[in-house]
């Protein structure tokens, strides 16, 4: 029992409860999971009067005041509308799409020089599989590669500050 004690003991540098105890948190009504922003986090958003989005480093927490404090100015809790996130599958999944269109004209071209028959060969409708695959393809990553979660009903911001009195 003594040694159990005294493993603990030492060992107990290594049992930190939390890391980050100052965060931005986002919620989704209705769901557990959350997702927390600690200060050096980069996010983009978006403002109620901006004209795009922004992207910047959190900086630090004020939690009297409910604000942000960026690496270039103080943002209100309020006045943020959207965070942004970006989405990774749809590259893969894009140059997946568009290596099908080529392999199939290539196998398509490959099939009409070696099969020796005359009435065989690469037709309109093996060009038209290639060019629609090819461009949807490249159109699926500029087209949903970002994933917006709006505020409002559905999500809200809190800043949360765990840190011991």
């Amino acid at each position: 029992m003594r040694w159990l004690c005294i493993c603990l003991l030492l060992n107990s540098w290594a049992l930190c409860a939390q890391r980050d105890q100052q965060f931005l948190q986002l919620e989704k009504v209705g769901s557990l999971k959350v997702t927390r922003m600690p200060m050096g986090s980069i996010i983009t958003y978006s403002l109620k009067d901006g004209q795009g989005w922004y992207t910047s480093e959190i900086a630090g927490f004020l939690y009297r005041d409910q604000l942000i404090a960026m690496a270039d100015r103080t943002i209100s809790l309020e006045a943020i509308t959207a965070l942004r996130y970006p989405r990774t599958w749809p590259r893969a999944i894009g140059r997946q799409v568009a290596l099908f269109g080529l392999s199939w004209s290539g196998y398509a071209l490959a099939g009409t020089l070696t099969d020796g028959r005359p009435e065989t060969h690469y037709q309109l409708s093996d060009a038209l599989v290639t060019g629609t695959s090819v461009a949807a393809g490249l159109l699926l990553p500029r087209l949903i590669s970002f994933r917006v979660k709006k505020m409002g009903n559905r999500y809200r911001l809190r800043l949360l500050d765990l840190r011991p009195e």
